[in-house]
């Protein structure tokens, strides 16, 4: 019980009083011990002051400390309350208990949403390498993903209309895996086949068309590869580029974890595509945690890639809307005035919003149960402060 007016809990507090007095009585028995060993003594007074002589500001020292360390156990063993806002978004019941025992700690950094700059130079290099790695994908879930890099989703490729990319591609996992590159015009039986562990595969090939795309490994079955985090994104400038602004690049992916820990691929929940967690770069509801920032009456992009592997991601700001939808990811048209715009499994789209006022606006899957899942995020305007709540 939690008196929330003081912020006292009564737990911790009895915890804290029972300590404090097995530790005055500590003292004072300590106390009594030295005084009848002088007196045995024969009452010397002596210089040497030995551990045991009596001194009332030893032994309240004495019971200072020993407080001081009860105090701190139970500190520590305590388990502190859960802020009311502590996760906005509404989360499925079944995870509640979870997410209720693990939210107070420290968790990651939230991955970066910022878009890269452009790549320069003609040719551009790209190392990629598979490494199996345990990784938080929600709120004190542990998962054993295999990943590109390190991070879910891999690194974001931004390069210009018109430059060769050149993708050394290592597999230092534990089975074979390989790319497939979406804005690539390549044999897939040469370029994405696949690479055994501890081998490496060069993939060359000119980013010819502008847009915004997926990668992902397609070794069969490609469904559990993607739901174990192997995907990234790709961002093509058109020769003449989009108006400016400041730009962020989500990728949505699904988590279909085991009871094992860390967990591991379900993979008959795989097939039946129903995911626990739904995520926008890896780890649900970081975007919460860690929101986005953007100045009032600024160009805000939204770059948005739907890894999947299995469900729709109906795209929506909550207190916006889009000036520009560019479907699909194609950069060469776009849709004016959008409430909601699906972006598919595989597929991509890129989003234009201003925002007049300031204040916390969110963005979110509108297919709210995934929202529920963790696919929900904040944008701050201005000097505003909080995280999205619906």
């Amino acid at each position: 019980m939690i008196f929330t007016g003081f912020g006292i809990d009564v737990a911790w507090l009895s915890a804290s009083a029972v300590l404090l007095v097995v530790a005055w009585l500590l003292a004072w028995g300590l106390s009594l011990e030295a005084r009848d060993e002088r007196e045995r003594r024969g009452g010397a007074r002596g210089t040497g002051g030995g551990a045991l002589t009596p001194s009332r500001g030893r032994a309240v020292a004495v019971a200072a400390a020993l407080t001081a360390v009860g105090l701190g156990a139970a500190w520590a063993t305590h388990e502190p309350a859960i802020s009311a806002n502590a996760h906005p978004a509404a989360i499925p019941a079944q995870h509640v208990a979870l997410v209720a025992a693990v939210h107070p700690l420290r968790h990651a950094a939230a991955e970066p949403a910022a878009l890269p700059p452009v790549a320069r130079g003609r040719v551009v290099r790209v190392a990629i390498t598979v490494e199996d790695r345990v990784l938080e994908i929600a709120p004190g879930v542990r998962y054993a993903a295999w990943t590109f890099n390190g991070h879910v989703p891999g690194p974001v490729i931004h390069v210009r209309q018109g430059q060769r990319i050149v993708v050394m591609f290592t597999n230092h996992g534990s089975m074979p895996h390989s790319l497939d590159f979406h804005s690539a015009r390549v044999a897939p039986d040469k370029a994405y086949r696949d690479v055994l562990p501890g081998r490496s595969l060069r993939i060359s090939f000119v980013a010819e068309r502008p847009g915004v795309y997926l990668y992902h490994c397609v070794t069969a079955p490609a469904v559990g590869h993607i739901a174990n985090g192997m995907y990234g994104a790709m961002v093509v400038d058109p020769l003449h580029p989009l108006p400016r602004a400041r730009s962020y690049i989500l990728t949505a992916g699904e988590w279909y974890p085991d009871h094992s820990s860390p967990a591991r691929l379900d993979f008959e929940k795989a097939l039946a595509m129903t995911p626990d967690w739904a995520t926008f770069n890896g780890r649900a509801f970081q975007y919460n945690d860690a929101p986005l920032h953007a100045a009032r009456n600024e160009r805000v992009r939204f770059y948005v890639v739907n890894a999947g592997p299995n469900l729709i991601v109906p795209f929506h700001l909550v207190g916006g809307i889009f000036d520009r939808a560019y479907v699909d990811g194609d950069m060469s048209h776009w849709l004016r005035n959008v409430q909601t715009t699906d972006v598919p499994p595989g597929g991509a789209a890129i989003f234009d919003a201003r925002f007049p006022a300031a204040g916390v606006y969110g963005f979110v899957n509108h297919s709210f149960a995934n929202a529920d899942k963790g696919e929900i995020g904040t944008l701050l305007v201005g000097r505003a402060r909080g995280s999205m709540s619906h």
